[in-house]
C-alpha cells in the first residue's frame, strides 16, 4: 500500500495526472471514448480505448486492412482498456481496428490507420520562416526567423534533395525554385509536381519542358478541377529507404511567388522527419492516382472525390505533431477541437474567416476566461460572411491588418508562452466553407512550445504594428512570471516497455536547441521517488544526443521489474518519461 501512495504521489507531483471517472447507465454498449494512440515509439504503440460499461476486447493489427499481423486480445472486462503493439517497423503504416465486446453487446472501429515514430536517426530538426518581421524581445527560448525569404531555404533543400522529390503548389512564379526544381531531375532525382488547374505560369511551363510531369487538379476521370488545389507542401527523399535523416516537409501558408516573397505576411515550417513525410506521401499519391512517378487517370483524386487515407498523428522526437487535408478529414473539427484545449490565451493570424463553428469555439473559450487575440486580413471587411464582427461584438480582441501587402497566414497559436502543452495550428487552410468542403488543403498541428515562441513573437510584430494595445510579453494569467525554462525535448524511450531478460539497452534522445547554463541532468527515480541512476554529461551545448541506459542502478546491479521514470531537468524544466520494465 505505501508503494501504491508513493506511486500516485510521485505521478501527481511530476506528471500533473488527474482521474475522473465516468459512469453510464445505457445498456448499449459505445465507446464512450474513442480509441486513441497514448504513446508512439518507433517499434510499439500504445492503443487505449473507453467503453461505457464494462468490457472484453481485441485489436487487429497489420499492414494492410487484412490485418495479418493477427490480434491482441484483451481479456479482463473493464470500462477503460490499454494495449500495446509490440514488434513494430519504425516509420511504417499499420491498420488497425479496435473491438469491444460485453455480453451481446459490440462496438467497433473502423479501419483506423496509424504510423510508428520514426527510426532513432530522424533527427526531429524544424525551422521556422517568417516573411515580415518579429519581435524577438519576447523570446523565451529563440529569436525567431523574420524578414526572410523562404524560397531560398526551400532551394537549398531542392539541391540537397538525392531521390525523390513530391511538389504541391497552388502558385509557382519564381525561375530560382523551377531552375533548381529542374537542376535536381537532371541529376536523377525523380520529381513529381502538383498544381491548381486555375494557373498558367511560365515557372511551371519551364518545368514541363524539361520533362518533369506536371498535373492539375482536372486530371483524371474522377476530378472536374473543382476547388482549389490549394495545398502548399514539399516532400524530400521520403520514396527511399537509403536513410531516415534526409526526409523533409515543408508546409506552411506560403505561395511559391515573389509576391507572397516581397509583399506578403507568410510563414512556413520545414521539418525533418521520416514519418510525417510519410503521412504526407501518402496524400501526395492519392491526388497523383499512383506511389510510382507515373500518376495514374483512373486513381487519382481531389476535391470531394477525395478520402480520409493517412495517419493523423506521429511523435517526431518527443514532440506530438497531428496532420490533416481536406476536404475528407474533417479539418475544421480538428481546428476546433484544438482551441478547446486553450486554459490561457490563443492567437490567430487568417487570410479569410467565415466558419462559424471556429467562431463559436473561440467565443466559448472567451467566455471562459481566456484571451483571445486575432488578426484579419484586410480584404475581409466588406465580405458579409467574414466573422469579423461577430467576434469583435462578442469582446474578443480582432484588428485587421495594418501592415503592407496581405495578411496570406493561416496560422493559430494556443497557450503559447505557457505551460499548459503550447500548440501551433499551420498551413494552407482558411477558415472558409471553401477550405472545407471543397479545396484541397492541409494543416500540421505541432505542440512544440519552442514552434509556439517563434510564432508569438511573429503575430505580436503584425499585432502591435496593427494598432493592438495588449502587451503579449506573458501569458494572460501570469501576474508575476517565473524566470522562463530552457528550450529542450526528449524522445521516448525505447524499446519500452522491456523485459527484464531483453539484454538491449534502453534509448533516449535528447535535442538541446539553445546553449544551456547549467546544463541539463538526466536521472531515472523508482516509483518511491529515490535516485536509481544518472545519463551522461551536463549537455549544456546545442545538439542532438543519443543517452542509453543498461538498466542498472549506481552499484551496477540490474534493477528489477516496476514502473521507472526518467528525469531531463535544467533550471525550472523538467521533463518526465515513463519506462515499464516487466518481466
Amino acid at each position: 500500500m505505501k508503494k501504491q501512495v508513493a506511486y500516485f504521489l510521485f505521478l501527481t507531483i511530476f506528471l500533473g495526472g488527474a482521474f475522473s471517472p465516468v459512469f453510464s447507465k445505457t445498456q448499449d454498449l459505445f465507446f464512450e471514448k474513442e480509441p486513441y494512440l497514448v504513446q508512439i515509439h518507433p517499434n510499439s504503440l500504445t492503443v487505449a480505448w473507453q467503453t461505457n460499461a464494462p468490457a472484453k476486447g481485441q485489436v487487429f493489427v497489420g499492414k494492410t486492412a487484412g490485418y495479418e499481423r493477427g490480434t491482441v486480445d484483451v481479456s479482463t472486462e473493464q470500462t477503460a482498456q490499454e494495449v500495446t503493439l509490440t514488434n513494430l517497423w519504425p516509420g511504417t503504416v499499420y491498420h488497425l481496428k479496435v473491438v469491444a465486446f460485453a455480453g451481446s453487446g459490440q462496438v467497433s472501429t473502423g479501419d483506423w490507420l496509424v504510423i510508428t515514430a520514426s527510426h532513432p536517426q530522424s533527427t526531429g530538426q524544424m525551422a521556422v520562416f517568417f516573411t515580415k518581421s518579429v519581435d524577438t524581445t519576447l523570446a523565451l527560448y529563440a529569436p525567431a526567423k523574420g524578414n526572410e525569404e523562404p524560397y531560398k531555404a526551400l532551394v537549398e533543400r531542392i539541391n540537397q534533395a538525392r531521390h525523390s522529390i513530391d511538389f504541391c503548389a497552388y502558385s509557382l512564379n519564381l525561375t530560382e525554385i523551377s531552375d533548381a526544381l529542374i537542376a535536381a531531375k537532371n541529376r536523377g532525382v525523380a520529381v513529381r509536381f502538383i498544381y491548381d488547374n486555375g494557373h498558367h505560369q511560365s515557372a511551371v511551363d519551364q518545368l514541363r519542358n524539361a520533362g518533369i510531369t506536371v498535373i492539375d487538379d482536372s486530371f483524371g476521370k474522377l476530378n472536374d478541377g473543382h476547388g482549389l488545389q490549394h495545398n502548399k507542401f514539399v516532400i524530400f527523399d521520403a520514396r527511399d529507404t537509403t536513410s531516415f535523416s534526409d526526409d523533409w516537409l515543408w508546409t506552411g501558408s506560403y505561395n511559391f511567388t515573389w509576391q507572397a516573397t516581397q509583399d506578403n505576411a507568410e510563414n512556413a515550417v520545414l521539418i525533418q522527419d521520416e514519418s510525417l513525410a510519410k503521412i504526407f506521401t501518402l496524400e501526395f499519391n492519392e491526388m497523383w492516382g499512383s506511389p510510382t512517378n507515373t500518376p495514374n487517370p483512373d486513381s487519382a483524386r481531389f476535391s470531394q472525390q477525395k478520402t480520409d487515407n493517412t495517419p493523423h498523428q506521429t511523435n517526431v522526437n518527443g514532440i506530438r505533431v497531428e496532420a490533416y487535408f481536406s476536404p475528407g478529414d474533417g479539418v475544421q473539427d480538428k481546428i476546433e477541437r484544438a482551441i478547446g484545449t486553450a486554459s490561457d490565451n490563443i492567437e490567430f493570424a487568417i487570410l479569410s474567416f467565415t466558419r462559424w463553428g471556429i467562431r463559436d469555439a473561440l467565443i466559448d473559450r472567451f467566455n471562459n476566461g481566456v484571451a483571445v487575440h486575432g488578426l484579419f486580413d484586410r480584404g475581409e471587411q466588406g465580405n458579409s460572411y467574414s466573422q469579423f464582427n461577430n467576434l469583435k461584438n462578442a469582446g474578443l480582441d480582432v484588428l485587421y491588418y495594418g501592415g503592407s501587402g496581405m495578411l496570406h497566414h493561416k496560422y493559430m497559436i494556443v497557450d503559447g508562452h505557457t505551460e499548459s502543452d503550447p500548440l501551433v495550428e499551420t498551413g494552407s487552410y482558411n477558415y472558409s466553407t471553401s477550405a472545407e468542403k471543397y479545396n484541397n488543403e492541409n494543416i500540421v498541428i505541432i505542440h512544440s512550445p519552442l514552434v509556439a515562441d517563434f510564432y508569438w513573437q511573429e503575430f505580436a510584430a503584425r499585432y502591435h504594428n496593427s494598432g493592438g494595445k495588449a502587451p503579449l510579453t506573458t501569458a494572460v494569467r501570469e501576474k508575476n512570471p517565473p524566470v522562463r525554462p530552457i528550450s529542450f525535448t526528449l524522445g521516448e524511450p525505447f524499446p519500452n516497455p522491456v523485459r527484464v531478460n531483453d539484454d538491449r539497452p534502453i534509448e533516449i534522445w535528447l535535442q538541446n536547441p539553445t546553449a544551456t547554463k547549467g546544463g541539463i541532468s538526466i536521472s531515472v527515480f523508482n516509483v518511491l521517488g529515490q535516485r536509481v541512476a544518472t545519463l551522461g554529461g551536463n549537455f549544456s551545448h546545442p545538439g542532438l544526443y543519443r543517452l542509453t541506459w543498461n538498466r542498472q542502478d549506481f552499484s551496477g546491479r540490474p534493477v528489477v521489474a516496476g514502473i521507472y521514470f526518467l528525469q531531463a531537468r535544467a533550471a525550472n524544466r523538467s521533463i518526465v518519461k515513463k519506462i515499464a520494465i516487466i518481466e
